[in-house]
């Protein structure tokens, strides 16, 4: 942005009037050297400036960042803090300059006592100083943005775990988690290629993490079949979010929730169950622990219209009764 050549201007003539200042007192020992300090306590006190502004971006609550907004206490827009990761790692590669310009001014001057190490330890400095700014700001996008989905992904306490038919679409919340990181994401263009590949794997990570983690949630009592192909559902649509946004690999993000909802749903679950090697080797990502976990949970429908729903979509839950279900379920553990 217009920060970044203000800065470097700025930079600039506070060197350079401190060069005809320090200049000025013949007396003075180390006049290099006090140059050379100057241009890193200066480009110091940026970068302090930059800090505040983050932290004063930063959320009050995790839920507090929205999609048009940061958090904090003036709900900050999430493209101000992309912006100023983007202008202090451009302040960071651009104070190298500093060095020629050094080096040509004490050279003239003689001033040999700063050649060399000191103007590139100087410069260094300031360098590392605005590379600081850039990967707080970036922190904070993860914080912010992952806390936002966290936040949009608690309304799964609203969905029915025992519903009598499955859904034709994905929930509520899957709905708004991916509207949101499309929006989100959109954000980051200009961002280094590898922090965006950074942001989109670890949100889409947390979203399968806590998806899987809240059906094992002890809360969540009762499970039936349709419930389970619901979370199919919701899985195919994150995929899908996934394949769209042109990260290679992003939907083995949902692997092991894929997979762990492939084998519940599965025709031939009976027979998986009581062969674990060959689960492990169809399904390599499956938590056995979490399988036998939720297989705990499983309830049959409760009415016939459910039953053949279910069964029409080749759920063999059907076929488990509590105490079966609860059976396999030990002797998974006992596998784990």
């Amino acid at each position: 942005s217009d920060v970044v050549p203000r800065v470097m201007r700025s930079l600039y003539f506070m060197v350079l009037r401190f060069f005809v200042f320090t200049a000025g007192l013949p007396g003075m020992r180390d006049q290099g050297a006090a140059v050379a300090a100057a241009l890193t306590n200066a480009a110091s006190g940026t970068a302090d400036m930059f800090l505040d502004e983050l932290r004063d971006r930063e959320p009050l609550t995790p839920s507090a960042a929205g999609p048009g907004g940061a958090g904090g206490s003036g709900q900050r827009p999430l493209s101000k803090v992309v912006q100023m990761s983007i202008d202090a790692e451009t302040l960071a590669q651009g104070v190298r300059q500093f060095r020629a310009v050094l080096e040509e001014l004490f050279a003239h001057y003689g001033w040999t006592d700063a050649a060399g190490f000191q103007v590139t330890a100087a410069v260094d400095a300031a360098r590392s100083s605005f590379e600081a700014v850039s990967v707080r700001a970036r922190d904070l996008l993860f914080e912010l943005i992952v806390g936002k989905v966290e936040s949009l992904l608690s309304s799964m306490c609203f969905i029915s775990w025992e519903p009598s038919r499955a859904r034709p679409e994905p929930n509520a919340y899957a709905d708004d988690v991916i509207n949101y990181l499309r929006v989100t994401f959109m954000v980051l263009t200009h961002l280094p290629l590898a922090v965006r590949e950074a942001v989109h794997f670890a949100c889409c990570s947390r979203v399968a993490m806590t998806v899987l983690q809240h059906v094992l949630n002890p809360e969540v009592r009762n499970v039936n079949a349709m419930a389970l192909l619901d979370l199919h559902t919701d899985t195919a649509a994150f995929e899908g979010f996934s394949d769209s946004c042109g990260v290679p690999h992003l939907r083995q993000c949902f692997a092991e929730l894929r997979q762990t909802l492939d084998v519940l749903l599965s025709q031939e679950l009976r027979a998986l169950m009581e062969d674990t090697d060959q689960l492990r080797q169809r399904y390599p990502r499956v938590d056995l622990g979490k399988l036998a976990g939720i297989l705990e949970k499983v309830r049959p429908p409760s009415s016939l219209h459910s039953r053949a729903h279910a069964q029409s979509r080749g759920s063999a839950l059907l076929e488990l009764d509590r105490k079966t279900a609860a059976t396999l379920a030990r002797r998974l553990r006992a596998e784990n």
